[in-house]
């Protein structure tokens, strides 16, 4: 008979959380489960946490890796033993609120037309206390950020259109499933309940593989460009946000960069002049404006020393203020004395669509990103 929904839950030396993990499945209002646990070749106490518990439930039942085969392809192990109508996968330090099966089969069966769902989740620090703030309730397209989460639930369909995660994407397997999910199915629907706690800790994968990650995502981009071009160019601001998260990570995903730089002239002049201030004596020695009276802005005008002139900004309570022994101007006070300065913008990367748009009307085209800067310097310096 087949089971409602099939959970894995690959795990590798998670004995401090473990059972948490598993207790939060058991106490579900929804109770037609199975849970696969896969323990890769742990070296604690894991294996028999994971064992006590299989003797207790039949619901549950535990794989033991040979050898540490890391996440994607424990993931792969589980899912062939999965009999469930719908999928899901859990990790060894997040825990289910009571009711998060119940809602997510509930919205899935009401919903025939969506393939996967999401829902809200909330932040636990390493003791399970709440972490202030945390609270993810993600927007931006999916060829954006990976914006699924860490609590879902697919059809078995999914499973067998879209097949196993890429074991050479280690780190950011689920974004890859979750990108070809939609290329085949759709986007996921959404509930905006918190379903799920999601623990923030050292010893994280996202803590502990940052460099990894970068390298993988910046391989991600690589097998789905076709897919994320074409979902970009009706978007200044999805092919603006996807270029400034790759020159953040500094991975040298040139064919990628110049590709969009094509694809919007607001995009082309900001590396075109964050080029030049390396490479033309005159503009290197250029006085500097920065945009962006904030964290980011005071780093820039910190590191530019001497270079940096001044800040603008939109906050009226900044403009007519110092910061830093500098005076925070406002953009239309510039149209006399712009061609002296070279204007860096300094804010977070959603906002630079607005800023580009608001001096494109100011006939303002001197100027570049301090994300392309930093990303130029590290090329030429």
């Amino acid at each position: 008979m087949e089971t409602k929904v099939s959970i894995v839950l690959p795990t590798y030396n998670g004995e401090q959380y473990i059972r948490q993990s598993i207790e939060s499945i058991a106490a579900q209002t929804f109770q037609d489960w199975e849970l696969i646990i896969v323990n890769d070749a742990s070296t604690d106490n894991t294996p028999k946490i994971a064992e006590e518990f299989s003797k207790k439930d039949a619901r549950i039942r535990v794989i033991h890796n040979k050898a540490n085969k890391k996440l994607p392809a424990s993931l792969n192990i589980g899912f062939e033993y999965a009999k469930g109508e719908y999928l899901t996968w859990t990790s060894d330090d997040n825990r289910y609120l009571p009711n998060a099966l119940a809602v997510m089969t509930g919205y899935l069966d009401k919903h025939p037309q969506k393939y996967m769902v999401k829902s809200a989740m909330r932040g636990i620090d390493a003791e399970g206390r709440l972490v202030s703030g945390y609270h993810v309730e993600m927007e931006e397209p999916l060829v954006i950020t990976n914006n699924i989460g860490a609590c879902f639930l697919y059809r078995k369909e999914v499973y067998r259109k879209v097949g196993q995660y890429d074991t050479s994407l280690y780190g950011v397997e689920d974004y890859d499933y979750w990108l070809r999910i939609e290329e085949n199915f759709g986007s996921a629907g959404y509930i905006p309940e918190v379903l799920y706690e999601y623990r923030i800790h050292q010893g994280s994968l996202t803590a502990t593989k940052k460099e990894m990650i970068n390298r993988n995502l910046a391989a991600l981009r690589k097998k789905h460009w076709k897919y994320i071009m074409k979902s970009a160019q009706a978007s200044f601001f999805v092919l603006s946000q996807i270029y400034y998260d790759a020159i953040e990570r500094m991975y040298g995903e040139q064919e990628h960069l110049k590709e969009i730089e094509e694809c919007s002239p607001f995009i082309k002049q900001d590396a075109d002049v964050a080029r030049s201030l390396f490479t033309d004596e005159a503009k290197r020695k250029k006085t500097v404006l920065i945009f962006g009276a904030g964290e980011s802005g005071k780093k820039a005008a910190d590191i530019l020393g001497e270079r940096t002139a001044g800040f603008i900004d939109n906050d009226p309570t900044k403009i007519g203020t110092q910061i830093l022994g500098l005076d925070v101007k406002s953009v239309e006070t510039l149209k006399k004395d712009v061609d002296k300065y070279t204007i860096i913008i300094a804010v977070g990367r959603r906002y630079i669509p607005e800023i580009m748009q608001q001096l494109s009307e100011q006939k303002i085209n001197h100027y570049c990103t301090w994300q392309t800067y930093l990303y130029y310097k590290n090329i030429y310096m």
